[in-house]
């Protein structure tokens, strides 16, 4: 159950932060960031679709989300994570804002 006292990072919040919005648009296929790869800022899918996936010590790979238009990702970062723990990918052309932890 989520604590209320904290505070929760949400689309709204992100679009005030939009003088430091950098938007990208990703191929199909195309890697957004890897897992393992430094935590340094919050995205959200302004269109298309974007799949997150983990993969296991062993090497098998799973699908842990399917985002899409509004929806925010990488938000660990936010909250001590130094490292990604998934890989996010483009499902199809997608464009995608950045914002950087200050």
């Amino acid at each position: 159950m989520a604590n209320s006292d904290q505070p929760t990072f949400s689309s709204t919040c992100f679009a005030t932060s939009a003088s430091r919005l950098v938007t990208t648009c990703y191929a199909t296929g195309q890697e957004i960031f890897a897992q393992g790869d430094v935590a340094d800022s919050v995205f959200r899918v302004e269109d298309g679709t974007v799949k997150l996936t983990v993969k296991s010590k062993q090497g098998k790979k799973a699908v842990i989300a399917l985002l899409r238009e509004g929806e925010c990702f990488g938000e660990g970062s936010l909250d001590g994570e130094s490292l990604r723990t998934s890989t996010a990918t483009a499902m199809h052309e997608s464009h995608v804002s950045r914002v950087d932890k200050r």
